[in-house]
């Protein structure tokens, strides 16, 4: 990647992620970023650990001429896919085994996943991008809730999910979840056969198989008002191989 272009992607990640969600999505070998050709269509790809794959560290190629919401939506998809102290709709909607690499499900399960991968990531992205994309994410196309044309839709789920600012951290995590219903792009049905991502994410739900977060659990600080000593209060980042997620232009 060009020195600009890789000094520009340092500067939003710092500014559309907190720093510990980027050391979550760069320890365990971290991240590749590269400018190239990420396929037919789409502005940007992910590709994850795989395994039926060599790839050993993750990959996001973004097409040049890349803009702040291709980079965040690729850059969420690394997130998802390898922070396991994201749960339920925040974490990836496919199947990990013991090692955190990628299994596909059967194909119409597959299809149903990749809907709400995409859906999900594309809802976070729109909580955490400083304004809306001049072009809309392609993937309004194929939904048809909250608005007569893609650009309405991709409006409408802007305001509903970032009605303030912009959010990061945990904040942009809750804000997804308690707004995904709201959303057009939650409709989302691109891949097929499969559910949308509304019914595959209630089907998850009542199953209860989505994703269990791994969240530490935070020692207690100790109680210094009990001292005897000190003063009182004192605190002494399309086959299995593909490059799964796209950023559709």
């Amino acid at each position: 990647m060009p020195p600009a272009s890789a000094e520009r992607a340092r500067e939003i990640i710092a500014r559309d992620f907190n720093a510990a969600e980027v050391k979550r999505a760069v320890k365990n070998g971290g991240i590749i970023i590269k400018e190239g050709n990420p396929g037919r269509g789409t502005g940007g790809c992910y590709l994850p650990i795989q395994q039926s794959s060599s790839l050993k560290t993750p990959v996001i190629i973004l097409r040049p001429g890349w803009n702040e919401e291709t980079l965040v939506h690729e850059f969420t998809h690394h997130l998802r896919f390898m922070d396991d102290t994201r749960g339920g709709l925040t974490r990836t909607s496919h199947k990990l085994n013991e090692r955190g690499e990628w299994v596909p499900f059967p194909k119409r399960e597959e299809n149903s996943a990749s809907n709400l991968e995409e859906a999900a990531t594309v809802a976070e992205s729109l909580v955490r991008i400083q304004s809306p994309s001049v072009g809309v994410n392609g993937y309004y196309s194929r939904t048809s809730a909250h608005g007569d044309t893609p650009r309405q839709r991709y409006d409408h789920d802007r305001r509903t999910l970032a009605p303030e600012k912009p959010m990061r951290g945990r904040r942009a995590e809750k804000q997804v979840v308690n707004r995904f219903d709201d959303t057009s792009i939650s409709r989302l049905g691109y891949y097929r056969p499969g559910d949308n991502a509304s019914n595959y994410y209630t089907e998850r739900k009542t199953k209860g198989t989505l994703p269990v977060a791994n969240r530490p659990v935070r020692k207690k600080r100790s109680d210094m008002t009990k001292t005897t000593s000190g003063p009182i209060g004192a605190t002494a980042m399309k086959s299995y191989n593909r490059a799964y997620t796209k950023a559709k232009r």
